[in-house]
C-alpha cells in the first residue's frame, strides 16, 4: 500500500511538537503536542498497546473547536484507500499516526 498524502494536513496548519516515540507491545507508540496554526490545541498519545489513539483537546474552547473542525474537514476529504480488495477509510487517528511517523521533533 502506498503512503498517505499528508500535504493536506500540513497545508491546514497542523504540526507536532515534543514528539516522543518508543517501542511498545503492539508497535511504535508516541506522545506529541498537536499544534494548529502555531498554537497548541491537543495532546496526542498512542500507548502502543492496541486500541485507538487518544486526542486530549485543550486550550481555549474556540481554538480547540476550530482545530477539530479543520481536522475533520481534512479527514473527510481524504480519498478512500484500497488494500487487498477492501476499502479502508482514513480516520483522524490513522492520519495523525502516519503524521507522527514522518514528523521530526
Amino acid at each position: 500500500m502506498d503512503k498517505i498524502n499528508l500535504r493536506p494536513l500540513i497545508r491546514a496548519g497542523f504540526t507536532f511538537k515534543a514528539l516522543r516515540r518508543w517501542n511498545g507491545n503492539e508497535g511504535t507508540g508516541f506522545t506529541a503536542n498537536l499544534y494548529h496554526n502555531n498554537r497548541k490545541v491537543a495532546e496526542v498519545r498512542d500507548d502502543a498497546w492496541g486500541g485507538d489513539l487518544t486526542i486530549n483537546w485543550g486550550g481555549p474552547a474556540t481554538r480547540a473547536t476550530a482545530a477539530k473542525a479543520e481536522l475533520a474537514a481534512v479527514v473527510a476529504n481524504m480519498p478512500v484507500r484500497h488494500f487487498e480488495g477492501m476499502e479502508l477509510t482514513i480516520d483522524a487517528g490513522w492520519l495523525l499516526t502516519e503524521f507522527s511517523r514522518r514528523e521530526v521533533s
